[in-house]
């Protein structure tokens, strides 16, 4: 199934039907979320582009919630990234 069978088929989709679609992304997305923190541990060296300037900022991982990660920047600034959006630091 492609992303335009997809879309063809919202077009003709119930409210109902739209509603269970709704919540299986949300499930999914739940899901990679998940998969993407438990790449983390408390205390890793990770960097990321800051959305605000593009600038790259290191820090160290402090905790992994839910959905995002809180770090400690080497700045001394604490930063709440998605896991999607870090990337560990080579030693």
């Amino acid at each position: 199934m492609t992303i335009d069978d997809v879309m063809k088929y919202l077009e003709q989709a119930t409210r109902d039907d739209m509603n269970r679609m709704i919540k299986g992304i949300n499930a999914r997305r739940a899901f990679l979320y998940h998969l993407e923190s438990m790449k983390f541990r408390k205390g890793d060296k990770v960097e990321f582009n800051s959305s605000k300037g593009g600038e790259l900022v290191k820090g160290t991982v402090l905790t992994i919630n839910q959905k995002s990660i809180s770090l400690l920047s080497e700045a001394g600034m604490n930063w709440r990234v998605s896991p999607g959006m870090l990337r560990m630091v080579k030693k």
